[in-house]
């Protein structure tokens, strides 16, 4: 699977920002057919756009951290699954809450965050109303500085789905624990431009076996 994407973000006020996620998706599937050979589908376009608001709540002070709690709504502008083989979109309105905590150590900064995720049913002809479970999840993390333009930074991440619903019953199997732990680090080109790379290990059953992503925020 291939996901890139363009963010874009923008503070119309002080204290304040917004978020807009654009993604693409290309995902290619290859298994095995009844006959011993192999059967390779494949399918790109629009994703599932998501809009962001965002607040810092609390500034670090003391033992305080820094606190900033955000506000996520994600579309349904990818086809789901249940229109076409492959779903570039989950079909479901979501909505994502978090609390985002930051607490400097010189040279490090200690992250963390909690977040939970509301998905909304809707119905699909020849599937029924369908509810995807809601989510919970948190991550804690730390970013070291080694230089003025590089750093490292390490994370562990858990996300528990709860079980989808079929018109109103659960379906068994569709509980999901997907624990991930994330390594990487951030090089600053200059001040408005950065480069940000990770990888992810999956530890759990449910979580992809790694993931790679690469990041190029510019300031305007």
């Amino acid at each position: 699977m291939f996901i890139p994407s363009l963010t874009f973000r923008y503070s119309p006020i002080y204290n304040l920002q917004t978020e807009v996620n654009i993604p693409y998706r290309y995902e290619f599937n290859r298994l095995p057919d009844n006959v011993g050979g192999e059967d390779s589908k494949e399918a790109g376009g629009l994703g599932d756009i998501q809009v962001t608001l965002s607040r810092q709540i609390a500034y670090e002070s003391g033992a305080m951290p820094d606190l900033l709690a955000s506000l996520t709504v994600k579309s349904i502008t990818g086809e789901p699954q249940y229109k076409r083989e492959i779903g570039l979109g989950t079909g479901h309105w979501g909505i994502r809450g978090a609390l985002i905590a930051a607490k400097s150590s010189d040279p490090a900064v200690v992250f963390g965050n909690i977040n939970y995720t509301l998905n909304l049913a809707k119905e699909y002809a020849d599937y029924g109303k369908i509810k995807p479970g809601d989510s919970i999840g948190y991550a804690l993390g730390a970013a070291i500085a080694l230089s003025y333009q590089t750093a490292i930074n390490f994370q562990f991440e858990q996300n528990l789905t709860f079980k989808m619903e079929k018109d109103g019953t659960s379906v068994n199997g569709s509980f999901l624990n997907a624990a991930s732990l994330k390594t990487g680090f951030t090089w600053s080109i200059s001040d408005k431009c950065s480069i940000d790379f990770s990888v992810g290990m999956g530890l759990t059953s449910d979580a992809p076996d790694y993931t790679v992503e690469l990041r190029v925020p510019v300031r305007f």
